[in-house]
């Protein structure tokens, strides 16, 4: 990755977005447009609104040019075989549904997959016994 192209496929681009999220909020504001900024019933959504404007104003959402050519590398190297991936198969998707694993009645297995479509597409698994044990797996790949 070059220096123009980080500047203009990724500092710009996140720049602006930061801003008119920043001038969105703060016309909410103004404007005394915070009811959805409330998500609970007990939430003051003016207090919501405030505490998010000024939140935001300090939310750094760029990432250093090597982070992103580390990602990159990653990407690359599960593109050419060099790294193996696990194939994200129906078995799994059972054991999302809640089909049952073989373990006694009221234990079970809760496996969970987010993913985040934008600069970055992460993939996290978390696996889990319902009984107060918990190990969290997670990979993110930048693409």
């Amino acid at each position: 990755m070059t220096w123009a192209e980080y500047i203009f496929t990724h500092l710009i681009p996140t720049w602006f977005q930061s801003f008119g999220n920043n001038f969105r909020m703060w016309a909410d504001l103004m404007t005394g447009n915070y009811e959805n900024y409330a998500l609970l019933k007990d939430d003051d959504p003016f207090q919501e609104c405030y505490e998010w404007f000024w939140t935001s104003i300090n939310l750094d959402e760029t990432y250093p040019k090597e982070f992103l050519e580390y990602l990159q590398q990653m990407v690359d190297d599960i593109d050419s075989g060099k790294v193996k991936t696990v194939p994200f198969t129906q078995d799994i998707v059972g054991v999302i549904v809640g089909v049952g694993v073989g373990l006694k009645p009221g234990v079970g297995v809760l496996v969970g997959v987010s993913v985040t479509v934008g600069v970055l597409v992460g993939v996290s698994v978390t696996v889990g016994v319902l009984v107060g044990v918990s190990v969290t797996v997670g990979v993110t790949v930048g693409v």
